[in-house]
């Protein structure tokens, strides 16, 4: 118990003696001599019991003003042996609770870059082993729960092996946190978008040789990077790596390991080859996703063009393998751009082609860059809905301010995506405008693509070539679905050619079309061949869609029948077809055509056709035509509704060129009547009649040609034509039957040349009223024939309300001139003869007329001017009318002369003689003793008018009418033009003393003997004469001895029927 006693009490005081200050400033001394490190002697303790220590307590130290160091205690363990013999060697050393802590930084000045020095190192390493206690061979320093701002805890050791010379490192770090703001002492943000670094737990096994080679085996758990937006850059569960140092070079190899985030899994090998100066990086991975590697690679190679442009254009997918690896001569160039090298395979892979809006997807290929080009070959890919059965792409990533790249892929493309596809490929250009146009596309096609962006421009380059295929599909400026088949589709450079198209274009079928469109500044189009087939009735839509061909077509409503087309070239400016170069030939067959709906106008209709930008032609044209009423905007419809039909067209040749155009062809009628047409002039729009053949057999076969001068209508009559004809092939009651019938009073007229090409027209009756009325004023401008005789003949012409018997003329027509020979006529009995000369603007005409001894003068009366009950009697008029002026004053110049005398009748109306009459009965001389001629009629002996015509006025010489019971003689002028008259009348109201005596016994003394003569004057309207008595005084001597003469006797002229007649100034004797 006392020995125990002794023991304890010895420790005890033993404890306080070694504690002493005098020891504890040999301890701070020897560790200052060691480390060149003060130690405050205060904080140091020594135990020798259970086992000897020194023990440091609350120690700080600082680190090139960079690292603080806390240790809360740090322990130093001695072996006892080696202190009992008077030496100190350390069993341990053991650091426990320390704490690193940084200065606050400034962020203005980060730290310099992290270097690692070979050689500084070495020698610091070596070093290391001079703080060793003699004879001490080897150390272990234990950390236990080291904290820091970076990680939670750390435990750890180092052994130190003096005679070696060799360090081992063996460490557990947990919940390690590096964010970029700690990280910015190393600049690392230059070339990082780092926000943090997190490890579950990082242990690290490592060894350093004296030669300074360091051997590092790492396995980190639990490990996550984060970019400057907190999105997850990295992620996985375990990584194991094996680091190399030494002064030779450096190596890291990081064994494969699956990652979360990028998906896949990498392995990393790294090596710097100081001696060789070469450096490699080379990242290993398997199932890589390449846009999660995409977000990760943009922040680990933060500002690398190359990386940016590569994610730009490989934007998805998974790399089953793929080996990046950056290779430099200078380690800190490593990570330069141009530097990068890349090879590996992708599955559903996407990339977006470079200058275009093209994305090509489901990429199954591989991938390589070098020397900053990448290269993407795919053995299949999608392109939208087509397939990509093989391609190449060639992209230069670095070194212009464009992305110069190649392209080449085949495609099974699917033809809906073209329009689009193209419209991006070739933004703004015609191609694409039109192809904008195209809807509901269906169809593949195998397809070479060839996209290129050269690297002296920016200017996309685009080529395709297909195989045959087939489409389907609209578009808007064909009214109709458009379906294509065996198309050869080639496009380079702005040019399009497309070879041996068939198929159907809204139901036209199109049959070995070869075109080619360029596209470059004036589009032109040119084809070079085809055929097709046109069906009317569905390509009437379609061609009405062209506004030109509508305003040509316009008046069609309605077409069935097949148009074939054998051959077309065609060239020219593609948006200025009136400079297209064109030839077009087919033929059409089995045609109808209307242009009213539910009526049928032009049916079986073929013919041949040839057009060119010379003209065009049609050929062989035969149809049958139902209706005419297509024809109304050239003739009127009452005229088409005439014609009987249907018509027979056959052996149809219409021809048409920039300076001729003409038509003709056969017609014939149910009743085998025929037609031969012929039809020209300078265009479609100026076409006139050439000429009519009418074959009738047994009736006619008559030729007539017509001028083409429009200031003439002239035309030549050569053959037979017979009217009966005219009526076969004319509607019963039609417009122009009716008119035929006036014109021939139902008689048929015979119409023929002969010998001499006279024209001889023979007919019973003619009635030229119709004609004549509708006709504009005669001008011998405008000749029915040119240079022919026309013998005209008929039992009865009728012209209005006169009819001509057995007219017999010659009619000798020239250019200009007419001479026309009235050979004999009889009007309303009178015959008549003569002749008219038509030359320029002059008439010079002869017209004899004769009536001898005719029964009754009512009769002409009645013929001439329709007064019935006028007068009658016997007489006999000849005369003759002469012109010789212009025709502009035919009606006012006319000169001739006329005599007529009637005999043995009574006038029954005579407005004139009624109010001459009247003046007489007023007086009380002859009052109730004056015939009323509305009562009883003027009966009369003789009357006989001699008359000269000098301008269309009649100049009455001499006119007496010698009534039963008075007479009465005339001179004067009358005016039938302007319904005027001026005449002076003597009138012997008592013709003998005898008759004066039975009618007036009173006043038979006063007379002398002598007769009684009144004169009076008639003047103004012929129709409403004005009647007064005249003075004697205003009587010619020749009317007075005319008178005289006439009643044998002397005559006392009446002064005045005044109350004063018994006064005998009243009367002058002669």
């Amino acid at each position: 118990m006392s020995a125990l006693f002794i023991i304890v009490s010895f420790s005890y005081v033993f404890h306080f003696a070694i504690n002493t200050l005098y020891v504890k400033n040999q301890i701070v001394s020897l560790i200052h001599d060691r480390s060149g490190i003060h130690v405050n002697p205060s904080r140091i303790s020594v135990r020798l019991f259970p086992k000897p220590e020194i023990i440091l307590k609350n120690l700080d130290f600082v680190f090139d003003e960079k690292i603080i160091l806390n240790i809360s205690q740090l322990k130093f363990d001695m072996d006892l042996q080696s202190l009992l013999r008077g030496r100190m060697i350390l069993g341990q050393i053991l650091i426990q609770n320390p704490t690193v802590n940084f200065p606050p930084k400034n962020s203005q000045q980060p730290g310099p870059h992290f270097k690692f020095n070979p050689v500084e190192f070495k020698n610091t390493f070596n070093k290391i082993f001079q703080f060793l206690p003699e004879g001490q061979e080897t150390l272990e320093i234990k950390i236990m729960n080291l904290v820091s701002p970076y990680f939670k805890r750390m435990e750890g050791s180092l052994v130190l092996v003096k005679t070696k010379k060799n360090l081992a490192i063996h460490a557990i770090v947990t919940k390690l946190g590096l964010h970029a703001s700690d990280l910015s002492q190393i600049s690392l943000n230059r070339y990082l978008d780092l926000d943090s670094i997190l490890l579950d737990q990082l242990e690290l096994t490592a060894s350093i040789h004296s030669e300074g080679e360091i051997k590092a085996d790492l396995n980190g758990q639990g490990i996550i990077l984060k970019n400057g937006n907190k999105d997850l850059l990295f992620d996985t569960d375990r990584i194991h790596a094996v680091l190399n140092l030494s002064d030779t070079g450096y190596q890291l190899d990081i064994e494969p390991f699956k990652i979360n985030y990028p998906e896949g899994a990498v392995g990393v090998h790294f090596f710097s080859d100081l001696s060789q100066k070469k450096s490699e990086i080379q990242f290993i991975g398997n199932n890589i996703h390449i846009d999660q590697a995409k977000k990760m690679s943009l922040a680990v190679f933060k500002n690398n063009g190359l990386v940016n442009h590569l994610f730009d254009i490989l934007q998805d997918g998974v790399s089953p393998d793929i080996n990046v690896s950056f290779k430099a001569d200078d380690p800190t160039l490593l990570f330069n751009a141009d530097n990068l090298e890349l090879k590996g395979r992708i599955e559903n892979g996407v990339v977006k082609i470079p200058g275009t809006d093209l994305i090509v997807s489901n990429i199954q290929g591989s991938a390589g860059i070098q020397t900053g080009i990448l290269d993407i070959n795919a053995a299949h890919a999608m392109v939208g809905s087509s397939v990509l059965k093989q391609g190449q792409l060639t992209i230069h990533l670095l070194g212009f301010n464009h992305v110069p790249f190649n392209g080449e892929f085949s495609l099974d493309a699917d033809l809906s995506m073209v329009p689009k596809t193209l419209e991006s490929l070739l933004p703004g250009t015609l191609l694409a405008e039109e192809l904008a146009k195209t809807h509901n596309i269906t169809g593949r096609s195998n397809v070479r693509l060839h996209l290129s962006i050269p690297n002296d421009t920016k200017d996309l380059d685009v080529k395709i070539e297909s195989d045959d295929f087939s489409v389907k599909g609209s578009y808007d400026r064909i009214p109709g679905p458009v379906f294509l088949e065996k198309i050869n589709f080639q496009y380079n450079s702005g040019m399009l050619h497309l070879k041996h198209i068939q198929g159907t274009i809204a139901d036209i079928i199109v049959k070995d079309l070869d075109t080619t469109l360029h596209f470059k500044e004036t589009p032109t189009i040119s084809i070079h061949s085809g055929s097709g087939r046109i069906f009317l009735d569905s390509a009437i839509p379609f061609l009405m869609a062209d506004k030109r061909i509508e305003t040509f077509l316009s008046p069609l409503k309605k077409g069935t029948g097949k148009i074939d087309v054998t051959m077309i070239q065609l060239s020219g400016p593609l948006l200025m077809p009136g400079e297209w170069v064109y030839e077009i030939t087919g033929n059409g067959s089995q045609l109808s055509l209307t242009t009213q709906l539910n009526r049928r106008e032009i049916e079986d209709l073929s013919c041949q056709y040839h057009f060119s930008d010379k003209g065009f032609s049609l050929g062989s044209i035969s149809a049958r035509i139902e209706n005419l009423s297509w024809l109304e905007a050239f003739v009127e419809k009452k005229h088409l509704e005439s014609f009987r039909t249907p018509l027979h067209m056959k052996n149809g040749q219409l021809q048409t060129h920039k300076e001729k155009t003409w038509f003709n062809t056969d017609l014939s009628f149910s009743d085998e009547q025929q037609l031969q047409i012929e039809v020209d002039g300078n265009s479609l729009a100026s076409l006139t009649l050439k000429s009519i053949k009418l074959l009738d057999p047994g009736f006619s076969n008559a030729r007539i040609d017509l001028s083409s001068d429009k200031n003439k209508i002239i035309f030549d009559f050569d053959g037979i034509l017979n009217t009966q004809t005219i009526h076969k092939i004319l509607v019963p009651e039609s417009d122009l039957e009716k008119k035929m019938n006036a014109f021939t009073e139902g008689e048929s007229v015979l119409i023929h040349t002969d010998r001499d090409s006279a024209i001889h027209i023979i007919t019973k009756k003619m009635n030229l009223t119709s004609f004549l009325s509708s006709q504009k004023p005669f001008s011998t401008k405008n000749n029915l024939f040119s240079n022919k005789t026309i013998k005209l003949k008929t039992e009865n012409l009728t012209i209005k309300n006169w009819t001509i018997k057995d007219f017999d003329a010659e009619v000798f027509l020239q250019q200009d001139d007419a001479y026309i020979r009235l050979n004999k006529a009889f009007l309303c009995d009178i015959e008549t003869k003569g002749y008219i000369n038509l030359k320029g603007d002059r008439i010079d005409a002869k017209i004899p007329f004769n009536a001898d001894n005719k029964d009754n003068i009512q009769t002409l009366l009645t013929c001439l001017f329709n007064k019935n009950e006028f007068m009658d009697g016997r007489y006999s008029f000849k005369g003759e009318i002469i012109s010789d002026t212009g025709k502009q004053n035919l009606l006012n110049t006319l000169n001739g002369s006329f005599l007529f005398q009637a005999e043995e009748g009574r006038v029954h109306k005579l407005t004139l003689l009624s109010r001459i009459l009247s003046v007489l009965n007023v007086s009380k001389f002859f009052k109730g003793n004056i015939p009323d001629i509305t009562q009883k009629g003027f009966a009369y002996k003789t009357i006989s008018i001699e008359a000269d015509i000098r301008d269309s006025n009649i100049h009455i010489t001499k006119a007496i009418i010698d009534g039963n019971d008075m007479t009465l003689i005339f001179i004067g002028r009358i005016d039938l033009i302007h319904d005027d008259m001026d005449l002076t009348c003597l009138v012997a109201p008592f013709k003998t003393i005898d008759l004066i005596i039975e009618k007036i016994p009173i006043v038979s003394t006063l007379l002398g003997g002598n007769l009684v003569s009144v004169p009076v004057k008639a003047s103004g309207k012929i129709s409403d004469p004005l009647v007064v008595p005249l003075h004697p005084s205003a009587v010619g001597e020749g009317l007075i001895n005319m008178m005289a003469n006439i009643l044998k006797t002397p005559v006392r002229l009446l002064d005045k029927l005044t109350d004063d007649e018994k006064d005998e100034s009243v009367f002058r004797k002669k």
